[in-house]
């Protein structure tokens, strides 16, 4: 994939175990990719686990918009779907975006790729 929307419960100021132990094993696999984030909290603004998700894509050369989104649990109606509209809109440009970015951060990370491992290759030249 060129571009994911990662998601992830806010568990005590940081992003699920789960989501740690992804990028822990995929840090190749993510650079020059591109990501949106989302998160679910139980009653603050997300934060620290948009913060925590954000810093590690970019730690594995990948790139995060800098839009998010978090809802809270008073965000969901009684039926479980996501009530709030304020949210939902922000998950929605969240996601439009990621389409429309990823492919074009992709082909340029490639782009500069190919120059080879010389410092004119940036990042992408470590790859």
């Amino acid at each position: 994939a060129d571009g994911f929307i990662l998601v992830t419960p806010e568990y005590h100021g940081s992003m699920s175990g789960c989501l740690k132990n992804w990028f822990d094993f995929l840090y190749d696999e993510l650079a020059g990719k591109f990501a949106g984030v989302l998160a679910v909290t139980g009653g603050g603004g997300g934060d620290m686990s948009i913060t925590a998700v954000k810093t590690s894509f970019n730690w594995c050369h990948g790139f995060t918009l800098p839009y998010h989104a978090a809802a809270r649990g008073a965000d969901f109606a009684a039926d479980g779907s996501l009530g709030n509209p304020g949210v939902r809109d922000r998950i929605r440009r969240v996601a439009h975006d990621v389409v429309r970015y990823a492919p074009l951060i992709r082909a340029t990370f490639e782009a500069a790729r190919a120059l080879g491992r010389g410092v004119e290759s940036g990042v992408a030249g470590t790859h």
